[in-house]
């Protein structure tokens, strides 16, 4: 706006005052939307409260009150203790977070001048180069293998460095920035370090420094020892408080068919279930089902006409999909029947006793497919439908009207640039509203606009050639003036439609409710929803309400969903997550579109999974005439029986559809194929499932049952230098299962466990392969012990990663 340098000073001084005046009001109410600088501040804040909560963790508790300063308690870190908890009755280490723990001591020890916590990762490549000093209490190789490791030669496979710290590289930068005597290069500061570690006996092999990184090699004689613990006490979770968590997944809508759109939330909603579960959460799963609203209406009506002896006889609907399209048609084009469809919305909503029951029919007539869907797929869940909430959201309103938190009345959008005025937008709102501007009261999130004033006072700032969208919110002028009920979130944020013009509820009230109900009633510490991505802004509006109307929501987890950041620094209050999706497409020719059937109709999850048998019994008896073309039969102990094969056609098919989808980044779109998920090559359920088999089978022959394994766990140390190379890749994969479990756990990504598990197939396949690492010694005929202990752990954790993606166990292929 055009004027005076004067003026225009005291209107920017006037702005800057206004915005301060909100920040100083929201720090009481929630809504904190700060300035650029603040909001860099408070991120370098949780940064500090982050870093500070985790060496309190690395050093037992130390820290202010807590009877001694941290170097203290830092010095008296110990593997051996932490293993000793660690590995208790009901879980096992999660060797990365303990050496990130140990190497955290390090740092803290080697620079207390420091703010640094250390970060260990699994070594996925060969070894750093060396050059420093090892520190390390296990047994050293011997002769020729132990002069080649000094000169610097690469180690054999299954001696190379397990893990790496690739911290020495920022310290040393830290460390310059601060000044005075400063290290000469990272591999003095990573030299340092290791010469710092806590004691590590019987766990650490070797930690190396190498330039700025620091390799460590995790001692045999440990992975050994876990080996044997997964062979006697079973798969372990690693170590986690319990809590209680609630999971929403599935939420298919009464009256309509299952389609492949519910695939993705049904399938990953169950595993992200058995996730939590094996790791020892108390999970509500939840159905979040659609069978309220003003469509039941026109079905209750439809009903009513078709098959009037309804109150005493179950009338035949077994389509509801034709059915509801029947309905909706009469709907569209009847309105006689549109009006009386109407009328069964405000008589169900009144509770009527007919209309109930026509409703209850139709809910029971769809709760019968899914039901089918549902076992079919192995999927567990307690419905808790919109219905559920109905009486909540009535008490939910009453409280936020006492409150004072809602406005009512109606939103418009408003496209202003540097140059719209106050007196613009009362015009545009006149123009829509009819309602004359001097009568207006306008307000943008929260703030009443005041006559006469910069825009820019309210944080209305849109750049001069990009322009911007915002929405004003003209209040009812009287409480019976027809009005939509607002709940303002956030600043900047489009508000929350709590209560529509005509008094029902919207999808925001249904959800605020729903999170008051598992907060409150449940007790849930922790919420995830398994919604589609295209759900996501609805989901940053309705977490943002939560916290807004105290419902304990943690503020930091809040912002994560808005931002898309992919960790809360520091989680306090309720942990609340929206897992999102993308979609399922499929591909003809070039053209990639969503999954539809030939003539453009919606696939249904009942003939996706029937198809899905089809093929993959198709697929059996391709693969056993291509093998008796090339003159192979199986083994009598591998024939299937007809019953057999029917139920293997089952298994594989649901496997891999289960898998295809969970082992993509749930994030993306993927495209659906049978032929490429039925493929025994690469990373499909066929491929894993065959691997399974394949260890099976040798158990079988094996006579593993007849071992006494007790007796032979106490005879023979699993992993030693007569266990093949590849056995020992496939060990020291089976130690990193809890640290990957954990991983998955805390990123609510599914694929993390298909990629480990396919992982350990492939080591599975190549060990079976290789003639130099057979586990029956035919000519003896006798078994290599210690490999067959190594198969018997390798199944052991391949069924539980199996049951966790929900991949069905198939010993004969």
């Amino acid at each position: 706006m055009a004027g005076s340098p004067e003026t225009q000073s005291a209107a920017e001084f006037k702005a800057e005052m206004t915005m301060l005046k909100r920040d100083l009001e929201s720090l009481t109410d929630g809504s904190f939307e700060a300035s650029p600088v603040l909001k860099k501040l408070r991120e370098e804040n949780s940064k500090l409260a982050y870093q500070l909560g985790t060496l309190n963790k690395v050093c037992g508790g130390g820290g202010p009150g807590a009877g001694g300063p941290a170097k203290e308690a830092t010095t008296m870190a110990d593997a051996a203790s932490i293993l000793a908890k660690e590995n208790g009755a009901g879980s096992t280490v999660d060797l990365c977070s303990l050496l990130t723990r140990l190497f955290c001591a390090a740092v803290t020890t080697a620079y207390p001048e420091l703010d640094h916590i250390a970060s260990v990762s699994p070594n996925t490549g060969g070894p750093t180069k060396k050059g420093g000093k090892a520190k390390g209490k296990g047994k050293k190789g011997k002769g020729a293998a132990a002069e080649e490791d000094a000169a610097g030669a690469a180690p054999a496979l299954g001696a190379i460095p397990t893990y790496q710290c690739a911290d020495a590289m920022k310290i040393f930068g830290k460390l310059k920035k601060l000044g005075g005597p400063a290290p000469k290069s990272p591999m003095e500061v990573a030299t340092k370090i290791v010469a710092c570690l806590p004691s590590a006996d019987g766990l650490i092999e070797r930690a190396e420094a190498a330039g700025g990184f620091i390799n460590i090699t995790i001692s045999r004689s440990f992975i050994s020892s876990q080996i044997t613990r997964i062979v006697t006490a079973g798969v372990l979770p690693p170590p986690a408080d319990s809590q209680v968590v609630t999971v929403d997944f599935s939420s298919p809508n009464i009256a309509k068919t299952m389609h492949v759109g519910h695939l993705r939330s049904t399938i990953i909603g169950e595993s992200i279930c058995r996730l939590l579960e094996f790791v020892g959460h108390k999970v509500n799963r939840r159905n979040h089902v659609g069978d309220w609203g003003t469509q039941f209406g026109m079905l209750v009506a439809n009903l009513k006409d078709k098959f009037p002896n309804f109150k005493t006889e179950v009338p035949p609907i077994h389509d509801l999909l034709t059915f509801y399209k029947e309905s909706k048609k009469r709907s569209d084009t009847e309105p006689e029947f549109k009006l009386r469809a109407a009328r069964e919305v405000v008589a169900l909503q009144s509770g009527e006793p007919d209309v109930t029951r026509a409703w209850t029919l139709i809910c029971d007539v769809s709760r019968l497919e899914y039901a089918r869907v549902y076992k079919r797929l192995e999927v567990t869940n307690t419905e808790q439908g919109e219905s559920f909430y109905q009486s909540r959201m009535v008490s939910l309103v009453k409280e936020l009207n006492a409150s004072g938190l809602m406005v009512r009345g109606q939103t418009y959008k408003i496209e202003v640039d540097d140059t719209t005025t106050y007196d613009d937008v009362t015009a545009a709102i006149e123009k829509m509203s009819g309602v004359p501007a001097a009568e207006q009261a306008v307000y943008l999130t929260e703030t009443l606009i005041e006559p006469g004033h910069d825009l820019a006072e309210y944080g209305i700032a849109p750049d001069k050639a990009a322009g911007g969208v915002f929405y004003f919110l003209l209040k009812a002028k009287t409480a019976s003036d027809p009005a939509c009920s607002f709940l303002f979130a956030r600043a900047g944020m489009n508000p929350l439609i709590v209560q529509k013009t005509d008094g029902g509820f919207g999808y925001h009230a249904s959800d605020l409710a729903c999170i008051k109900y598992r907060v409150e009633e449940l007790k849930s510490k922790w919420i995830v929803y398994v919604v589609d991505a295209g759900q996501s802004l609805h989901f940053q509006q309705v977490f943002a309400g939560a916290e807004k109307i105290g419902l304990g929501v943690c503020s930091g987890c809040v912002e994560r969903n808005i931002t898309g950041a992919p960790v809360c620094r520091e989680c306090t209050g309720v942990r609340i997550d929206h897992v999102a999706f993308g979609v399922v497409q499929s591909k003809v020719g070039d053209k990639v579109t969503k999954f539809k059937t030939r003539d453009g109709d919606t696939v249904s999850l009942q003939w996706l999974l029937d198809e899905g048998v089809t093929k993959a019994g198709e697929f059996r008896v391709k693969a056993n005439e291509e093998r008796e073309a090339r003159g192979q039969e199986a083994g009598k102990d591998m024939a299937l029986t007809e019953a057999q094969s029917a139920e293997a056609d089952e298994a594989i098919a649901y496997s891999c559809i289960k898998y295809a989808d969970l082992s993509h980044d749930r994030i993306r779109d993927y495209v659906f194929s049978f032929d490429a998920m039925l493929s025994p090559k690469g990373d499909t359920a066929v491929y894993l499932i065959n691997a399974y088999a394949r260890i099976k089978q040798v158990l079988q022959k094996s006579e593993v049952k007849a071992l006494n394994l007790d007796a032979e766990i106490a005879r023979v140390e699993i992993v030693t230098d007569t266990l093949p190379a590849k056995g020992i890749k496939i060990a020291e994969h089976l130690v990193r299962f809890p640290e990957k479990v954990a991983r998955t756990a805390a990123a609510l990504m599914p694929n993390y466990m298909c990629e480990y598990l396919y992982e350990l197939a492939s080591m599975v396949h190549e060990f079976y392969s290789d003639e130099d690492c057979r586990v029956l010694n035919r000519k003896a005929g006798t078994a290599h012990v210690d490999r067959v202990l190594l198969f018997v752990a390798a199944a052991a954790v391949m069924e539980r990663c199996f049951h966790m993606v929900g991949l069905r166990v198939v010993e004969k292929m």
